[in-house]
């Protein structure tokens, strides 16, 4: 058979053809792990690569350039997934855990024995007085309250924070 010319636009039919399933099922072996899929992907790319140099095909050079890719795919998909752990892991992080119940109770406690500190409108008083009485989700308490979560939620921040701004000044005193 005659060698096809760079610009022959059946080469890369006939590239495939002729070394493609050769060159993968030796990466295939090489590469037992690998998804099937990726490397089919890698030949092609590769078939693609050496259908428009005018350079002489053979299998070997078909397979360094499909295993050259393979590798640069695995080494970017290693990149990506650690990347991606330690964003999730930063995002665990940052969520807050639940309060446990004794958490809560010395936090209510504290919110009844500063309270006066704490509150600085009616709106606050009201939910204040609702929390303390036992409801605790922003949902119940935007029911009985008559807010919007939302303004539930802003507010019980509100307490948090002050609360904790207490507890520093406090700190700071001693």
């Amino acid at each position: 058979m005659a060698p096809l010319a760079a610009y022959d636009p059946t080469r890369a039919a006939e590239l495939f053809r002729l070394l493609a399933y050769r060159v993968q099922m030796t990466l295939r072996r090489e590469y037992p792990r690998a998804d099937p899929q990726r490397v089919a992907d890698a030949v092609v790319d590769a078939v693609m690569s050496l259908a428009t140099t005018d350079q002489t095909v053979t299998d070997g050079a078909l397979y360094q350039i499909a295993r050259s890719g393979l590798r640069t795919h695995y080494r970017s998909e290693v990149r990506r997934q650690k990347r991606e752990k330690r964003l999730a892991d930063l995002l665990a992080e940052a969520v807050p855990k639940p309060p446990t119940v004794l958490e809560e109770i010395a936090e209510r406690e504290l919110y009844s024995r500063w309270r006066v500190r704490l509150v600085r409108s009616d709106a606050e008083k009201v939910v204040l007085d609702n929390w303390l009485g036992g409801l605790s989700s922003a949902a119940g308490l935007a029911r009985h309250t008559g807010l919007s979560e939302k303004a539930v939620r802003t507010i019980l921040n509100r307490f948090r924070q002050r609360l904790l701004r207490e507890r520093q000044r406090g700190e700071d005193e001693r």
